[in-house]
C-alpha cells in the first residue's frame, strides 16, 4: 500500500514532511480541478459499460467502488449547478451581497437539521456486529487443546490409489 500511495503525484495530495504520508487532497492547482471529476466521468462510465450488459457485476467489489466514486461525482455536479441556478434567481432578486448572506444561512440551517437528525436518531446505522462478539470464536471448543484446529487423515474415505484415474471418478 505504501508503494501504491507514493505513486501519486504531488500535485494531487499534500504530504506531511517529515513522515511523507498523505495529508490532503489539493484542489489548488489546474491539474487536481481536472483529474477529479475525470476520474468521477471515467468510474461512470467504467460503471456503465460493465454492469448494464450483466447487471449481476454490480454485486463485485470493483463496481460497488466505482459505483460510489461515480454517484459522488453526480451528487457534486447537481448541486454545484443547483446552487448556482439559485444563486442566480437570489442575485437577480437582490443584490450579490445579501445573495451570499442568504444561502450561507440557508446551508447553515441545513447543516444544523443534518446534526439535529444525527442525534436525534443514534441508531440510525444498523448494529452489524455478530452476535458473539467481534472476532470471538463460534461453538464450544473440545478435546485436549480446545480452540485448535485439527486434521485428519482416514485412508478408508476413498478407494483411490494414487496412480490410476483421479480421485474424483467414482467407481461404479
Amino acid at each position: 500500500m505504501k508503494k501504491i500511495a507514493k505513486l501519486i503525484p504531488g500535485f494531487m495530495v499534500r504530504r506531511c514532511p517529515k513522515s511523507g504520508k498523505i495529508i490532503k487532497l489539493r484542489f489548488d492547482n489546474i491539474y487536481a480541478k481536472i483529474t477529479f471529476p475525470l476520474i468521477g466521468v471515467m468510474a461512470i462510465i467504467w460503471f456503465l459499460v460493465r454492469v448494464v450488459p450483466k447487471p449481476n457485476r454490480i454485486a463485485y467489489p470493483c463496481q460497488q467502488v466505482a459505483a460510489g466514486i461515480g454517484s459522488t461525482f453526480l451528487i457534486w455536479l447537481f448541486g454545484s449547478i443547483g446552487s448556482l441556478a439559485i444563486y442566480d434567481q437570489i442575485r437577480k432578486r437582490i443584490n450579490k451581497p445579501v445573495a451570499l448572506v442568504y444561502l450561507s444561512g440557508l446551508m447553515l440551517i441545513i447543516s444544523i437539521g443534518f446534526g439535529i437528525a444525527q442525534i436525534a436518531q443514534p441508531d440510525f446505522v444498523p448494529n452489524i456486529a455478530p452476535p458473539e462478539g467481534v472476532n470471538n470464536p463460534m461453538g464450544d471448543a473440545k478435546g485436549i487443546f480446545p480452540g485448535r484446529v485439527a486434521w485428519t487423515q482416514d485412508f478408508n474415505a476413498t478407494s483411490w490409489d494414487g496412480k490410476t484415474g483421479m480421485w474424483w471418478v467414482i467407481k461404479s
